[in-house]
């Protein structure tokens, strides 16, 4: 008799042939017609919605592998679904900050997995103080995951052919957003860290993109000034995939997809005499 196991029940299957519990042959399917030209895609941030909806486009013609510090048994239902009913895409808890529980994750899918070929930063947490309330805990919030991670990540790519390295950075580190000095400070970071990789060669694109809604980008958006003035729309999640592979494949480092009224923003920063200089050539 033949048992046969996904890769991603990997370890199941060894712990079976040490133990002698298995009778006959134990098989390791892959997951493509021709495993020599699998490759894995790691996203980072792996318990959000934009990761979930990234984890279903790529599961066709990838492995993946999502990375959160969220344990599985805490992921929404829907996640987790997809995660059971997909062989190719596969859950690591494991803080991306923290060095040595990263690198073992990466070394885990190193040896069991296709070669890593792309990373998808996605990690991120708000911090909703105004600069002036603003302290260490709540910088320490916004920077962990999203500067700390891609940092680390940009380090374990050294190490890897990879051909995408990708960002998912907010609006808010382009033009700004009240009450969110230390969340935009992160991703506009991000943004420098993309260029700074481009300029050597190295591969980057960082995803500029407006709050979605049904996600934690909402959050308390409807407050926000640049909603209720119409400078900034929430979009559905569930049109973000009809626009990635358009938006990956730009030519362009930085490329912005949200639903931004520019003359009402221009108005608005002209009412607070803000520099618009950023953005004038969108409007």
């Amino acid at each position: 008799p033949i048992k046969r196991h996904g890769l991603k029940h990997v370890e199941t299957a060894f712990s079976e042939m040490i133990s002698a519990e298995h009778i006959g042959k134990l098989v390791l399917e892959w997951d493509c017609n021709d495993s020599k030209e699998l490759k894995t895609v790691f996203i980072s941030g792996g318990s959000g919605f934009l990761a979930e909806q990234l984890a279903s486009y790529y599961a066709d013609k990838y492995m993946v592998a999502l990375a959160s510090r969220t344990k599985f048994d805490q992921l929404r239902p829907s996640l987790q679904t997809l995660i059971d009913s997909h062989r190719n895409i596969n859950y690591f808890s494991v803080d991306i900050c923290d060095d040595k529980a990263l690198n073992r994750t990466i070394q885990h899918i190193t040896n069991n997995y296709p070669e890593i070929s792309s990373i998808v930063h996605a990690a991120g947490s708000h911090s909703n103080e105004a600069f002036i309330n603003q302290n260490g805990t709540g910088l320490d919030i916004a920077y962990s995951a999203k500067v700390n991670g891609a940092l680390k990540l940009q380090k374990l790519s050294h190490k890897m052919n990879i051909s995408n390295f990708i960002l998912i950075s907010s609006i808010s580190g382009f033009i700004g957003s009240p009450g969110q000095f230390s969340y935009a400070m992160a991703n506009a970071f991000l943004m420098d860290l993309a260029l700074e990789r481009s300029g050597v060669g190295l591969p980057a694109k960082v995803l500029i993109l407006g709050p979605y809604n049904e996600t934690s980008m909402i959050t308390g958006f409807e407050k926000n000034i640049l909603f209720r003035k119409k400078a900034i729309s929430p979009q559905k999640i569930s049109s973000f995939l009809s626009r990635y592979e358009k938006l990956i494949s730009s030519p362009e480092t930085l490329i912005i997809d949200a639903d931004i009224n520019w003359l009402s923003l221009r108005n608005l920063y002209d009412q607070y005499s803000l520099s618009t200089s950023a953005f004038n050539k969108f409007i």
